[in-house]
């Protein structure tokens, strides 16, 4: 049986990190969402381009969010706006791996 393998896309290398994410889903961007409250997600890797988190809920592809990034012990957090880009399947132990596309 021959296996298929996914053409990967990403033109930078991924970095795995420790750190978190604090994000705000922007209602005015996405007016179906309606005023969402902000949520902490743990990031696994991070690249020029984007950050991959894990998230307990299911964040919707294109939707864009005001993201506070923290990395490791550094003691301030870097602001940037982001896009979801893809979303994995949920697990029920670990939750939604999720891509984020840096827009700024």
């Amino acid at each position: 049986m021959k296996e298929i393998f996914a053409e990967e896309k990403r033109t930078q290398p991924r970095y795995h990190v420790r750190g978190k994410l604090k994000g705000y889903i922007l209602p005015g961007l996405s007016p179906a969402l309606g005023s969402t409250p902000p949520f902490e997600v743990a990031i696994t890797d991070i690249s020029e381009g984007g950050l991959s988190i894990v998230s307990p809920h299911v964040l919707t592809v294109s939707s864009p969010i005001r993201c506070q990034i923290r990395l490791g012990r550094v003691p301030v957090s870097i602001p940037t706006l982001a896009q979801v880009r893809w979303v994995g399947s949920r697990s029920p132990r670990t939750g939604v791996r999720v891509g984020l596309q840096f827009l700024l």
